[in-house]
């Protein structure tokens, strides 16, 4: 039985001194990074003082199965404590400016355990080799089984190696547009505007189109595109002006004056000429609400010139048949009655025909 020395706690100390020093040093960045290293430095003192019983009252059990794995246990929540506290401190503090992603420092944090693992396993006299013989064939069942989880792990770490997506960007995903939460081991969590939680896997981020709309440096600022019709007794250069003019000259909430809205003709339609009106948004989460208000100056501005927006309508044009053209319609036609007829108020000619094309009676005049 391995008995928990002087040397073990004075190492087991030592390691604690690292996740103190580590949650002191990280006063000295940003407030919000504070508190994980304050609780883990908390933590390994609180294991420490349990190694501390072990050593003083552990050896009077009676059940020595029971202290070994006390020890054992204290010991690895100890080296979990304190390599996430050094981690943090290098990636939160030291490398804050680059960014690192979160799931680069679980994936550190883990091969971090496995060699600690080892460790521990040759202190205690198991046999690393004959483990790693027969590790061998479970390993490669356990990935032949795991392959999909594996594929979207490494999915999942190659979008936080490539920096291909960040926490707050805002992207359009099969069809859904919504804010990147977080970027996990397998999934991908995005927040829409209507406020729901769409899960996206990994391993289809990687495979299929992802349209950034705006990135979360805040460096870039996404454009936004709203649309609308004018009638065609109006100019096309006089609507734009006066569309560019009140919206230049007005402060909108959410819309950068720097690039200024612009207003661009964009085609001939059905019922009128139609236009789009480009802006810089500043914040997308609230791009409802600047879309509204940018469509209700737009609305005011051409009500006040004059410039009426058309509601969707058509021409119908009915043509006249002369009777030259009614009887060269029956040549194609089996004529029902062969002479021509007036109807009851007597004020016009018409002859009978059937159109075998459309199988219906017509009358011509």
């Amino acid at each position: 039985m391995l008995l928990v020395t002087a040397d073990t706690l004075r190492d087991a100390a030592l390691y604690a001194a690292i996740a103190v020093l580590a949650a002191a040093l990280s006063f000295a960045g940003p407030r919000e990074r504070r508190r994980g290293p304050v609780v883990l430095a908390t933590i390994a003192l609180v294991l420490l003082a349990a190694l501390w019983v072990l050593k003083a009252w552990g050896a009077a059990l009676p059940n020595r199965t029971l202290y070994d794995i006390a020890r054992e246990g204290v010991l690895a929540l100890l080296a979990v404590v304190v390599i996430r506290a050094a981690l943090q401190f290098v990636a939160g503090t030291l490398l804050a400016r680059f960014q690192v992603p979160s799931l680069v420092v679980d994936v550190l944090l883990g091969l971090a355990l496995i060699v600690y693992a080892l460790v521990r396993l040759d202190v205690v006299g198991v046999n690393l080799a004959g483990i790693v013989t027969t590790s061998a064939v479970i390993t490669g069942a356990i990935a032949f089984s795991a392959q999909e989880v594996l594929g979207a792990l490494w999915a999942g770490l190659s979008l936080q190696a490539e920096r291909t997506l960040r926490i707050g960007d805002w992207i359009r995903f099969d069809g859904s547009l919504g804010q990147v939460e977080g970027i996990r081991w397998r999934t991908t969590a995005m927040r829409t505007l209507a406020n729901e939680v769409v899960i996206i896997p990994n391993a289809k981020l990687i495979k299929e189109k992802v349209q950034v709309v705006s990135r979360a440096t805040g460096k870039q600022y996404p454009k936004r595109e709203v649309a609308f019709a004018a009638d065609y007794d109006h100019a096309p250069g006089l609507v734009t002006r006066v569309v560019e003019e009140a919206l230049q000259q007005t402060d909108i909430h959410n819309v950068r004056a720097d690039p200024p809205p612009a207003c661009y003709c964009g085609g001939f339609g059905d019922s009128g000429i139609n236009y789009s009106v480009y802006y810089t948004v500043a914040d997308y989460a609230d791009v409802k609400g600047s879309d509204s208000e940018v469509m209700a100056h737009i609305f005011a501005s051409l009500h006040r010139a004059g410039i009426r927006i058309p509601f969707p309508q058509r021409d119908v044009h009915v043509d006249r048949v002369s009777p030259e053209a009614a009887m060269r319609q029956t040549k194609r036609g089996l004529v029902l009655d062969q002479a021509p007829f007036a109807l009851e108020d007597g004020s016009d000619t018409w002859i009978r025909t059937r159109d075998p094309l459309i199988n219906s009676q017509l009358l011509y005049r």
